[in-house]
């Protein structure tokens, strides 16, 4: 019903087919990342899967014993989250091409710690909307996301 549901949506489509209680599922006309914002926002928690050479960006789902009874108010709340994002602007790709720049042309970790407060990363703490780190993420070379994640880890516990 669940995966019905979502490739009912228009612009939405469920990837591969699920025989499992974990799937993903991307869009062409949505941002990924700014719908799993929204959805969250409506108390619901979809997790952003970045691209790969062999899959698009994506929102995973687990499914669990406890999702079923709300199975129904996921897919309206998807609905109407599908439909507010579609008026929001993107993050802003000047600013995504400028962090991207600046991490690719010093990737040292002051460097990393300006570009972080520029994403909105100011503490220890993530900001409350992550679709522009999730872009920048998501455009930057695995090797470059790898030491983000760990200098952001390592100021956690520092």
């Amino acid at each position: 019903r669940l995966i019905d549901g979502i490739n009912a949506i228009e612009g939405l489509r469920v990837l591969g087919q699920p025989d499992m209680c974990m799937f993903s599922f991307t869009s062409d006309t949505v941002n990924v990342f700014q719908l799993a914002d929204e959805m969250r926002r409506r108390g619901w928690y979809l997790q952003p899967q970045f691209s790969t050479p062999l899959s698009p960006r994506s929102l995973h789902v687990s499914v669990t014993y406890g999702t079923v009874p709300a199975v129904d108010a996921l897919l309206a709340d998807l609905r109407e989250a599908v439909e507010v994002v579609r008026r929001m602007p993107p993050p802003d790709p000047n600013l995504v091409q400028a962090i991207i720049a600046a991490l690719l042309e010093n990737p040292s970790p002051e460097a990393i710690a300006r570009v972080l407060s520029l994403a909105g990363i100011r503490t220890t703490e993530l900001p409350e909307d992550m679709a522009l780190i999730n872009e920048v993420l998501d455009a930057l070379p695995d090797e470059l996301v790898d030491q983000l994640l760990i200098h952001y880890v390592n100021d956690l516990y520092a």
